[in-house]
């Protein structure tokens, strides 16, 4: 059985800026009609953000459900099986930090690490795609703080992927992650631009993207230099 997680680097989908790499997610699955579950917590279940998500993969096949924690009231019984029974999980962007601390109070983590392993598909953008690792670069205090000076920090993930993340390396600022880096002695580092995506497979990592000019990347150390390498 394969597991595989996409961690998407940004992009908006109403604009189709990902339309190739959610092609590629959700062909990842066997099923003729997937069944996917978009998980909106890192944006507060904004609704329009649902509609587009669930539109946008209604017209690629998929039967689309979304799990709101913050509009609906469920019972942790009722959101492990809504997560254990579908192909794909999508999870959005927003607030990775309240993100998670929202699935600690449900369950929710622990259901996602449990049907990673039964071989659901796991994906995700900016906030959906930290949560897969051990902890990313985060501008998680932009939504808490929006009026004030505020900066990047490090937001926790799930460990499913034991590395540091960088989710729009393109942006202004995400610079820092490279700081970040340099203060890291153990885990690989990997960033990437929107419209790009790292894929894990297994133990296998690759790239896709939208267009040939994105780019994803790698720091690593070696004799205790780090180093930093495009993903090809």
């Amino acid at each position: 059985m394969d597991k595989y997680i996409v961690a998407i680097g940004g992009g908006e989908i109403k604009n189709g800026d990902t339309d190739k790499i959610n092609e590629y997610i959700v062909s990842l699955s066997k099923s003729e009609r997937p069944k996917l579950l978009f998980i909106p917590t890192a944006s507060n279940d904004a609704i329009r953000y649902i509609e587009s998500v669930e539109e946008h993969f209604r017209n690629l096949g998929c039967e689309v459900s979304s799990l709101c924690l913050y509009d609906e009231y469920l019972d942790t019984k009722s959101i492990k099986k809504r997560i254990m029974s579908s192909d794909i999980i999508y999870i959005g962007g927003g607030n990775t930090i309240t993100m998670l601390e929202k699935w600690r109070e449900y369950g929710v983590d622990k259901y996602l690490k449990d049907a990673y392993e039964s071989g659901v598909i796991m994906s995700g953008l900016s906030a959906g795609s930290i949560c897969w690792f051990t902890y990313g670069h985060s501008d998680s205090n932009r939504f808490t703080n929006p009026d004030f000076n505020w900066d990047y920090v490090r937001a926790y993930g799930l460990g499913l992927i034991e590395g540091a993340h960088c989710p729009h390396y393109n942006e202004p600022g995400r610079e820092q992650f490279d700081i970040m880096m340099e203060n890291e002695e153990e885990l690989l580092g990997i960033a990437v631009e929107d419209g790009a995506a790292v894929v894990y497979k297994n133990d296998e990592m690759y790239v896709i993207r939208e267009t040939e000019d994105k780019k994803a990347y790698k720091f690593y150390r070696e004799d205790d230099i780090l180093l930093k390498e495009e993903l090809i």
